[in-house]
């Protein structure tokens, strides 16, 4: 008997030894909460611009890439005024009670804190000798972002991101289309778009390494 006992802890051994699924535990589940704009954009008509959802989705797809978290996509806080007053709570320290209602062990929320536009032009020559300038701006986005632990309220991660994109005022795509107005310069939806999703590659890969 004990002979049989001991052969079944060896298999097991021998199982577990070519496989990590046997004493590993379950990696940490996540969710992002919204991402607060500090940055006024409006389109041509003079509306606010929000990129909390946008945001959102580029981070859920880059934790999910990056294999290390259970990642929940649970509804976000799109709407930029009741996020802030949620943010504010974790901020002062009652994290616990305002994330209460969610399930995941870990929940990320941040803030887009810049969205600026250099505009540069440049002078041609043609053959004939006309001369012709040609106007072209790059778009620099600055986010960052907090992870806290659910049950505590502690925040426990700090990371930031920052992308750039310039040119290629193709339009197309699910969020693209639109001329976006930052100060007093427009840019295209694409451009905005393309920086924001840099710096979100920057903070889902420091998040994705500190796990």
């Amino acid at each position: 008997m004990i002979t049989k006992i001991l052969k079944l802890y060896l298999y097991v051994f021998l199982l577990c030894s070519v496989s990590s699924t046997c004493f590993s535990a379950p990696p940490p589940t996540i969710s992002v909460l919204g991402f607060v704009n500090r940055v006024k954009v409006t389109n041509v008509n003079g509306d606010l611009v929000g990129y909390s959802s946008i945001i959102n989705d580029y981070l859920v797809s880059e934790l999910i890439d990056g294999g290390n978290l259970d990642v929940h996509e649970q509804q976000s806080v799109n709407d930029n005024e009741t996020l802030e007053k949620t943010v504010n709570l974790i901020e002062k320290g009652k994290g616990k009670d305002a994330l209460k209602s969610i399930n995941t062990e870990y929940v990320i929320y941040g803030y887009l804190t810049n969205i600026s536009i250099k505009n540069s032009v440049s002078e041609f020559n043609s053959l004939t000798g006309t001369s012709f300038s040609a106007k072209s701006g790059t778009v620099y986005v600055n986010i960052s972002a907090k992870v806290v632990e659910r049950k505590s309220g502690r925040i426990v991660f700090v990371a930031a991101g920052k992308g750039e994109s310039s040119g290629g005022n193709n339009i197309g795509g699910q969020y693209d289309g639109h001329i976006m107005r930052v100060a007093n310069s427009d840019v295209a939806q694409e451009n905005i778009n393309k920086a924001i999703e840099k710096a979100i590659f920057e903070i889902g890969k420091k998040i994705n390494e500190a796990v």
